[in-house]
């Protein structure tokens, strides 16, 4: 139920035959080795792989799955109904690819009850988007957006916000997002001043941690699920008008599952209204302390350490 299989397979394969030549193939290339045994055979995958067949099979975060990797999941299974492919392509944020444009004679059932997060938060989320999508769920806070003159007073007003919910909450867990790791790790470095070892940055060590302070890039935290949800500087560098723009901001958003707290500063993202009822905003008037424009607040330091979309 692949559509043009053949022909994508060897296209990769003439890609193959030249990094061959060229003694460039990494473990990466096994998979498009596995998908041309699959074409030459009759027998299943899992016969390669001395694996019994499987009855059923599911793939979850398929939105980011190359067509190799798809492609052989697939031949796991004899029918294409015990196949089932679990995606949200509003997180596709690794690949390109619209897996939709593979697959054939696929039943799609689209879900719009949200389970983990508010319906506040999600309505944000899919507004990021732009797709008019519709969603339902138990209802909660309205998220807050906080636009501050410049990264000094925002860092300044993020550790009170943390400090005064931290009081209120019994020092509950928050977690801050960085678009990127390398901004994670800059934030990190000006917060851990104000709360030692109670803030750390996130790892496979302390991902069950229940309070306290975790710092992490965006795709540190995808798949991943927190109650308090703070994005770190959601400006239009970070997330433009543009695809990967709008779905960064969607994975971020949808990490929070009771509470999601937005931090700006300079000019903030086009895809964030404030004159919405999604957001509560709390906003100081643009530079009128120092009379400066935002080209001029702008920080040295902002590019080097936000990186790039990529990261």
């Amino acid at each position: 139920f692949f559509i043009g299989a053949k022909q994508e397979i060897f296209r990769l394969a003439e890609d193959f035959n030249r990094r061959y030549e060229s003694s460039k193939l990494t473990t990466s290339d096994l998979t498009l080795l596995l998908a041309i045994i699959k074409l030459k055979t009759v027998k299943p995958i899992t016969s390669f792989l001395n694996q019994k067949d499987h009855q059923y099979v599911t793939v979850d975060e398929t939105q980011d799955l190359a067509f190799l990797e798809l492609f052989n999941l697939a031949n796991l299974v004899k029918k294409q109904s015990s196949l089932t492919l679990v995606g949200d392509l509003g997180q596709q944020i690794y690949s390109e690819t619209n897996i939709s444009q593979w697959l054939g004679g696929v039943s799609p059932f689209y879900l719009s009850v949200s389970h983990r997060s508010t319906y506040q938060i999600m309505n944000f989320a899919e507004s990021t988007l732009g797709e008019g999508r519709k969603v339902s769920g138990r209802k909660g806070d309205v998220p807050k957006l906080f636009i501050l003159n410049n990264e000094n007073v925002a860092v300044r007003e993020l550790i009170n916000y943390i400090k005064e919910n931290q009081e209120k909450q019994d020092n509950d867990l928050i977690t801050i997002v960085a678009r990127t790791s390398k901004y994670a790790n800059y934030l990190f470095s000006l917060l851990r001043p104000s709360f030692g070892s109670s803030v750390r940055r996130l790892s496979l060590d302390n991902l069950d941690e229940v309070d306290g302070i975790t710092v992490a890039g965006l795709k540190e935290v995808k798949g991943l699920e927190f109650p308090h949800v703070i994005l770190w500087d959601v400006g239009y560098l970070n997330y433009p008008d543009s695809q990967l723009g709008r779905k960064a901001l969607y994975v971020g958003s949808t990490r929070a599952e009771e509470q999601l707290t937005l931090f700006g500063f300079s000019q903030i993202s086009p895809l964030i209204s404030k004159r919405s009822n999604l957001v509560e905003v709390y906003e100081e008037s643009y530079y009128e302390e120092q009379n400066l424009s935002a080209e001029e607040h702008n920080l040295s330091a902002l590019n080097e350490f936000i990186g790039n979309e990529g990261d």
